[in-house]
């Protein structure tokens, strides 16, 4: 299974009540859409304190530690959420350091995978 298989079946099982298309389309349109055999990723350039200081990613499945070459802006923090996705709104967002997600994908595969192709980090 492909990292936007992955991807949009883990989307679909988990949110009921928005289309992973309609996701993808906003990524489109507001973000970036990264897609490669490796890893599949929603993110948004947004703010945490100003803007452009933080990722937000809507969406991560495959290999985290190949996902930094992509960025295309660097910033301090990077955000995710823990609930529910309603169109670019996040209930529960969780901010986290990329420094502090950097070192953590220094990690030994077995640490940062739940299944292969599947990147697992918890905060």
């Amino acid at each position: 299974m492909s990292p936007y298989e992955r991807s949009c079946r883990d989307f679909n099982e988990s949110q009921k009540d928005v289309d992973f298309n309609a996701m993808v389309a906003h990524y489109l349109k507001h973000g970036y859409v990264f897609s490669t055999p490796y890893f599949f990723v929603l993110a948004e350039l947004t703010g945490r304190y100003v803007q452009g200081d933080c990722w937000f990613i809507g969406a991560f499945a495959g290999d985290l530690r190949l996902a930094w070459s992509i960025l295309p802006a660097e910033t301090e923090w990077m955000a995710f959420g823990r609930s529910r996705w309603r169109g670019g709104v996040n209930s529960d967002l969780r901010f986290v350091p990329l420094a502090t997600i950097r070192r953590h994908c220094l990690a030994p595969p077995d640490k940062l995978m739940k299944e292969p192709g599947t990147a697992m980090l918890s905060f």
